[in-house]
């Protein structure tokens, strides 16, 4: 077996023990994310002077205090949320910021490489750790779940399989690659899903703060939201060179 062979299947052995990966990126890692993850050094750099700029400056009194989600996946959209968040945060609310661990949305990722990604951001969002929730709706929860639940993540998988393939009639029966896209898809919307309605209840959240609201999980939360009553409010941007 070869090098690369030999660590592929050490990843997936590891995988199956959650705690391995936490204890090589704190101990073995040296800080840094793995080869399938991202950096957010910038992120890392500025945050705490951020942080600390809001913890010292007066609350903004709005006259209504309420519970807000703001949801950050992949790298932009993860740096812009923790950003909101924080401007959320002086205005008095209380708020819960999640993300997921994913470089790529249509590409796979050993289990054990996510869950150093996560130990990644996780640390490198530790300076919201005063008076601000972070969570990883990548982890899975205890739960009831019903069928709208499974609905909700297929719809959201064909979307995401549109939107990727550029494609307004994909083929799911023939192309195995495009069966490959749908199922990841489908899986990791399912998960998001689940996750975002547990933590939904448990925070008894008014509203949802979350980039897009069409594709990808994004999407996928924006109809759980939707669905249990949750006030929704989608925005965009783009990049510049």
């Amino acid at each position: 077996m070869s090098s690369p062979g030999y660590r592929g299947f050490a990843k997936r052995l590891l995988g199956w023990f959650p705690a391995s990966a936490g204890i090589y990126q704190r101990v073995l890692s040296s800080g840094k994310p793995p080869a399938d993850g991202y950096p957010l050094d910038e992120l890392a750099h500025f945050l705490p002077s951020w942080a600390h700029a809001v913890s010292e400056s007066s609350t903004i009194d709005t006259g209504s205090k309420k519970s807000i989600f703001v949801f950050g996946y992949l790298r932009w959209w993860l740096e812009y949320g923790v950003a909101l968040s924080l401007l959320v945060r002086r205005l008095g609310h209380q708020v819960s910021f999640g993300y997921l661990p994913y470089r790529r949305w249509a590409e796979p990722v050993q289990a054990f490489d996510a869950r150093r990604q996560s130990e990644y951001i996780g640390h490198t969002l530790k300076p919201l750790a005063d008076g601000l929730e972070v969570l990883d709706l990548s982890q899975p929860l205890s739960g009831k779940y019903g069928s709208e639940f499974t609905a909700a993540a297929e719809a959201q998988a064909l979307i995401d399989i549109q939107y990727t393939l550029q494609r307004e009639d994909p083929d799911l029966e023939s192309d195995r690659e495009t069966r490959r896209l749908f199922d990841l898809r489908f899986q990791r919307n399912l998960q998001a899903a689940k996750a975002f309605a547990y933590l939904a209840e448990k925070n008894r959240w008014e509203t949802v703060l979350l980039p897009n609201g069409s594709i990808l999980e994004f999407g996928v939360l924006y109809r759980m939201a939707r669905s249990l009553g949750i006030r929704t409010v989608t925005y965009e941007f783009g990049e510049q060179r």
